[in-house]
């Protein structure tokens, strides 16, 4: 989903290995409480985010 305001980025706890799918990493954020996740960055970790 979109925000309107920032939004605040946390590494997944439960997600593992190599984040190649968003689809996969948002699920695990949702799993956690977060609204939303994707896939982040040179070495692609699982980020979940949420408005700050």
């Amino acid at each position: 989903g979109i925000f309107s305001s920032r939004k605040c980025k946390t590494p997944s706890k439960t997600f593992k290995g190599i984040c190649t799918r968003d689809s996969n990493c948002d699920t695990s954020c949702r799993y956690e409480g977060y609204p939303a996740g994707d896939c982040k960055g040179i070495r692609r970790r699982c980020m979940c985010s949420k408005p700050c």
